[in-house]
């Protein structure tokens, strides 16, 4: 979950493709408290590629709560 704001779908791909993981599907909605939903599912090269990634996502300021379903 983010804040839904102007470019946060661009933020967190360009985040996602700095880590030189591929976005294999996408999906988001908005809340009706305003707040982005994602749900991405990630070709990653191994458990320590997905940690880092979901660190790095953990550290975006707009970024609220991410989880590994």
């Amino acid at each position: 979950r983010a804040e839904n704001r102007k470019n946060i779908l661009a933020d967190i791909s360009s985040t996602i493709s700095l880590d030189d993981a591929d976005i294999i599907e996408l999906n988001a909605r908005t809340t009706v408290d305003n707040l982005a939903e994602l749900s991405v599912v990630l070709e990653v090269v191994d458990l320590g590629h997905l940690q880092l990634i979901l660190q790095h996502l953990r550290q975006m300021p707009s970024v609220i709560e991410v989880r590994r379903r």
